[in-house]
């Protein structure tokens, strides 16, 4: 502990990580490590206040409440103290009054942890005997649950100066009207001594000429452009649309660039108000709660996108760890919407947690979506109408409205038109999807129809999926699928057709009991 090297002093608190909750520190030890949180090293002072929250002795809690509460410590040093305060399990005002005020937070990683410690306490923590003493029935302590649904709900924002920055303009700049005058006064003969000197006129007058001799006025780049068009004019050769499809081709993935860098720049410029509310709706994903489910269906509608996204996510996690949940089926309508007309992270999000809900009604939008202009959204329509269709719950026993059923067929028909989708990613989710669905229909002229069109889609584009399309055979009939990349390797009339179905085998191959057949 006291080494003088703050970089071995931070390896060994890790270390004791995993030992001190069985074996506390003692006395002499658990001093020592309360000063190492003072350490001017932040990567040492954040070891020992994690260390202090798994030791679980309640003795740091005033420590690792002074760090939280400190905004001139560093962030990573403050992070782990919020932690360590929701291991600790102690509950009291002190305690809830520092975490609301962490989530106020200039940093992010610290109103994240301060929102993730009230949660820890929600869970494990224990209101202290000395709080249940001094509550007098009037103002009850709150729950931290209450706490992180109010950050979602905006009722915890983060205050403004007490006195806004004064404006300063030329009239108020002084209280004494003389000394104004005179200021000024001085300020004129400044500018006069600085002024530009005065114009000389030429000696011989300029050339008198007729109207009509001289163009009006116009500014450089509009002359450049004037002289362009008559060049075009006089040589007869007005520009032309490209044709290559290469050019095209290239200036389609320049504007998915700019697209793409549009989007990572938006998502970077996140008001501070909105980051709390969307990391509140990331915590509330951590329990079953009734009233956090409806709270997050609430904030599906929230005018911030990103608060919106968020709350679909966690939405989505629940789902996933509890389908039973009836309130789930409030939100089905809302994200088929938000599927429909949201932004494409929005999209994305919807689908992904419409596949955990696990209601029917879903399977005709996300059917639509294949089709999305954004090859990402079409990757994640597959992979949750495949997950949809084989996790489903049965929509009478459920009460579940679906006015039109997709059977599992008809999702298989679906991505085998997507097996020629111009993007690798749309193919190579389709082959897995196939692989999915058709597993448990043993339906085998169809699956073996699947399997050659996923082979043929390869050879039609670059072959740079081979491998990829080789692991996903591996989810069908292996022998199936190995007796027809065979005959096809045997017709290849070229080393490339060759060479992809070679490492085809070999991916399918591979995993098998006895690889030399793969050799």
């Amino acid at each position: 502990l006291t080494d003088p090297d703050p970089g071995v002093r931070a390896i060994l608190y890790n270390v004791l990580l995993p030992v001190v909750g069985s074996s506390a520190l003692s006395e002499q030890n658990f001093q020592a490590m309360l000063a190492c949180t003072s350490d001017s090293h932040a990567e040492a002072a954040s070891a020992a206040c994690a260390l202090l929250g798994a030791n679980g002795n309640p003795g740091a809690l005033d420590k690792l409440l002074q760090i939280a509460a400190d905004s001139s410590a560093h962030p990573m040093v403050r992070r782990e103290a919020a932690t360590a305060i929701g291991k600790l399990g102690r509950i009291d005002s002190r305690v809830l009054d520092t975490l609301e005020q962490a989530i106020t937070d200039q940093q992010q990683v610290v109103r994240l942890a301060a929102l993730a410690a009230l949660m820890e306490l929600e869970k494990t923590g224990q209101v202290t005997p000395e709080e249940q003493e001094q509550e007098d029935g009037t103002t009850p302590l709150p729950h931290p649950l209450d706490i992180i649904l109010g950050a979602l709900q905006g009722e915890i924002t983060i205050p403004q100066p007490a006195t806004p920055p004064v404006e300063v303009t030329l009239d108020t700049q002084v209280d004494n009207p003389e000394a104004d005058q005179e200021s000024r006064a001085a300020e004129n003969e400044e500018a006069v001594e600085n002024a530009a000197p005065e114009l000389e006129l030429p000696e011989t007058p300029a050339e008198i000429v007729a109207e009509g001799d001289v163009a009006p006025a116009m500014s450089t780049l509009d002359a450049i452009a004037m002289a362009n068009v008559e060049t075009m004019m006089k040589t007869g050769h007005p520009e032309k649309e490209i044709q290559d499809e290469i050019t095209q081709e290239y200036l389609e993935i320049v504007e998915d660039n700019k697209e793409l860098m549009q989007r990572m720049r938006s998502n970077r410029k996140i008001d501070a108000q909105e980051d709390i509310r969307r990391l509140a709706a990331h915590i509330l994903a951590e329990t079953d709660r009734e009233e956090v489910l409806q709270t997050l269906i609430q904030a599906l509608n929230d005018d911030a996108a990103i608060v919106r996204r968020e709350a679909a996510a966690s939405i989505g996690l629940l789902a996933q760890r509890n389908p039973q949940m009836e309130a789930l089926s409030d939100a089905v309508g809302t994200l088929i919407t938000q599927l429909a007309i949201g932004d494409l992270d929005q999209k994305i999000t919807s689908a992904r947690a419409l596949s955990h809900i696990g209601n029917r009604t879903a399977l005709i939008p996300l059917t639509e979506a294949l089709t999305a202009p954004e090859f990402t959204l079409r990757v994640a329509a597959i992979e949750a109408l495949v997950h949809l269709s084989l996790n489903s719950q049965d929509p009478a026993k459920a009460d579940h409205m679906v006015v039109r059923d997709v059977p599992p067929l008809s999702i298989a028909r679906k991505l085998m038109e997507r097996l020629e989708d111009k993007e690798m990613a749309v193919r190579v989710a389709a082959a897995r999807g196939l692989a999915e669905i058709l597993q448990p229909l043993q339906e085998e002229s169809f699956t073996r129809k699947a399997v050659e069109k996923i082979i043929d889609g390869v050879t039609l584009g670059t072959g740079e999926e081979a491998r990829l399309i080789g692991r996903a055979l591996r989810r069908f009939d292996t022998d199936l699928a190995n007796s027809i990349l065979l005959a096809n390797l045997k017709q290849a009339d070229d080393s490339v057709k060759r060479s992809v179905f070679i490492e085809m085998i070999e991916e399918l191959l591979t995993e098998r009991d006895n690889p030399e057949q793969a050799a």
